[in-house]
């Protein structure tokens, strides 16, 4: 494990929930699936900048899995949105920590599944929170 990775991408998440919370993006709730979707973006990149036909074809069939569902989080209803999106970014931290076990040939350097899944998991946990406040003001 990677611990300057790891420390670094808690420290980029909590920094990225500062900026939300500084921008009111909880209040735009089409921000949350457009920052979910940009994910599958980076193992596009990495694939592409290695050249590897095959990696590239393995992430864009896994990246597209991600694009559905930010899809199907947009036509849900409102008050299930966030839980949706707090499972979503939670999944893909996991499928961060476990690309490299995944797939045999990955183009991802060998640091990003503790610095991307890290703060994919802290985005995530803080959307799920947002997601039961809504819920607690909406039952009030």
């Amino acid at each position: 494990m990677n611990s300057y990775a790891l420390l670094s991408g808690i420290g980029l998440g909590l920094l990225i929930i500062t900026r939300f919370n500084q921008q009111r993006y909880q209040q735009k709730p089409r921000f949350y699936p457009l920052l979910l979707a940009t994910f599958p973006l980076y193992y596009w990149v990495f694939a592409i900048w290695s050249g590897n036909l095959q990696v590239l074809l393995q992430e864009v069939i896994v990246g597209s899995l991600f694009l559905l569902f930010v899809a199907v989080v947009m036509k849900a209803r409102e008050t299930k949105q966030l839980l949706l999106l707090s499972i979503g970014f939670i999944a893909h931290g996991v499928y961060d920590m476990l690309h490299h076990r995944i797939h045999a040939q990955s183009a991802a350097p060998v640091w990003w599944p503790e610095f991307c899944g890290v703060i994919d998991v802290i985005i995530g946990l803080y959307v799920f929170k947002l997601a039961y406040q809504q819920d607690a003001n909406a039952q009030s």
